[in-house]
């Protein structure tokens, strides 16, 4: 678990993402050298953390989170990059508040107490709905946004009708001739999604996205374009999810080779598109929890 210190007021001012930069106004001479040391060293100020472990216990991150603030927040995982600046120190470029698990509040005496426990609840409160809707979801309904997301992107860049298939839990397999990109998925849905389409569907996409410039071969270029294409679905579908109260972050589009798909064994959750006259796409999602 990862804990942040900070001050309230800083929570209303700065909710929903919390980055250095927007604080700089307000640090001290010593903070400010701090803050040029990181840059020398990280190309960046991060946004620092504590990392509970057997020997550093959660009371006793909290209690040094509070020296910063009189509110922590708990973090079950973190969107990468992340750096490790000390032993149990971790940084992070951005910290998003909604994807928190918990919210510790310091013991009030003055006459905003009242007030600010009932920010606290309502936050508390607003968390652990989002946590039982997620939980509550089925695999299906992860994947759907990636079916949604792929049949608006080809339909716009290739100009084609798209019609979807039926979802089914079958046996991973990665037929001959096909080209595979693997994306991964982190935040509060971890998982692998992978879009596969036969070499001369590729192609045929990579033709359209060109303006119908002919293509033959499976080359670099055409490579990057399949990569790009799989991006763009990823990220409008990390959107619908956002919408949909499912923060996740995405890891770049990997090419995969044959050989790179011999060790993927089990079940995966799959959808076909069909492009019609271009051909068919598969869309198939390992979700590890």
């Amino acid at each position: 678990m990862f804990y942040h210190g900070i001050k309230w007021e800083n929570v209303c001012r700065e909710y929903p993402l919390l980055t250095p930069r927007r604080a700089i106004r307000s640090k001290r001479q010593e903070q400010l050298l701090d803050r040029l040391h990181l840059l020398q060293q990280f190309g960046l100020e991060p946004i620092h953390l504590l990392e509970a472990d057997e020997t550093y216990p959660p009371e006793r991150c909290i209690q040094e989170c509070l020296a910063f603030g009189d509110t922590v927040f708990a973090f079950a995982r973190l969107s990468l990059p992340m750096w490790q600046l000390s032993r149990h120190e971790i940084g992070v470029e951005v910290l998003d508040l909604r994807t928190c698990v918990s919210i510790f509040l310091q013991s009030f005496t003055d006459p905003l107490a009242s007030a600010k426990n009932r920010h606290y609840d309502m936050a508390r409160t607003e968390i652990i709905a989002r946590e039982r809707k997620i939980t509550q979801m089925k695999d299906q309904d992860f994947l759907d946004p990636f079916l949604e997301s792929a049949s608006s992107v080809i339909q716009q860049v290739c100009n084609v009708g798209i019609s979807r298939g039926e979802m089914a839990e079958k046996e991973w397999v990665y037929p001959e001739n096909h080209t595979w990109i693997r994306i991964g998925m982190t935040g509060q849905l971890r998982g692998t999604v992978f879009f596969g389409l036969h070499d001369e569907l590729a192609l045929r996409i990579v033709s359209a996205m060109m303006g119908g410039f002919p293509v033959h071969e499976m080359d670099e270029l055409v490579k990057s374009a399949i990569s790009e294409l799989s991006n763009m679905i990823s990220g409008n579908a990390s959107t619908i999810l956002s919408s949909r109260g499912v923060i996740i972050d995405i890891t770049p589009p990997k090419l995969l080779m044959q050989n790179d798909l011999r060790g993927i064994t089990g079940t995966a959750l799959s959808a076909p598109l069909d492009l019609h006259d271009m051909g068919r796409m598969e869309i198939q999602m390992v979700v590890i929890g």
